[in-house]
């Protein structure tokens, strides 16, 4: 009578199990962290956005008035946040740190949403304390300035925008 030697050691199916598994948990671990990405993205736009109005409403606040060379037309049309507004900003004070934020942002010639994109900016250029919302004109806003990212679509009028007030 021969008595059989098991062998230790895993079957192929067994192998097979454990690879279809650990794929299955790599493809909704990688989704989950893409959807987390886009929303710290989509954070850190809007905490710079919240930033730069606010900087805007601090330099209202203490001038009293808009610069001269801003390039915003009297009915509060949008402009780019370009290089010109963060000088301006910090012409004779600090309302706005530009290095930080180019640094962090790569903000060459303006200031940059997390996907790359401009930000836009309107201003209250009628003093009356309020803005029509660009993107709801039945919505009026109680501020001097309405900041906004077209979100990572890089289109604005769709529901990835941020705006900011």
């Amino acid at each position: 009578m021969r008595v059989q030697q098991r062998r230790s050691g895993f079957s192929l199916l067994e192998m097979l199990v454990v690879v279809a598994l650990m794929t299955l948990l790599l493809g909704i671990s990688t989704a989950v962290l893409s959807g987390m990405k886009e929303k710290a993205r989509a954070a850190v736009s809007r905490d710079t956005a919240k930033q730069f109005a606010e900087a805007w409403t601090r330099y209202l606040q203490t001038y009293g008035e808009w610069p001269e060379t801003i390039e915003s037309g009297s009915d509060g049309t949008k402009v780019e946040a370009t290089a010109s507004h963060l000088k301006l900003l910090n012409k004779k004070q600090t309302f706005f740190d530009t290095k930080e934020r180019e640094r962090s942002s790569g903000a060459k010639g303006g200031l940059r949403d997390s996907w790359g994109n401009m930000f836009a900016i309107w201003f209250d250029t009628d003093y009356d304390g309020q803005l029509e919302n660009p993107f709801d004109s039945e919505v009026i806003v109680k501020a001097a300035v309405v900041v906004a990212s077209p979100g990572k679509d890089g289109k604005y009028g769709t529901k990835d925008d941020i705006v900011v007030y």
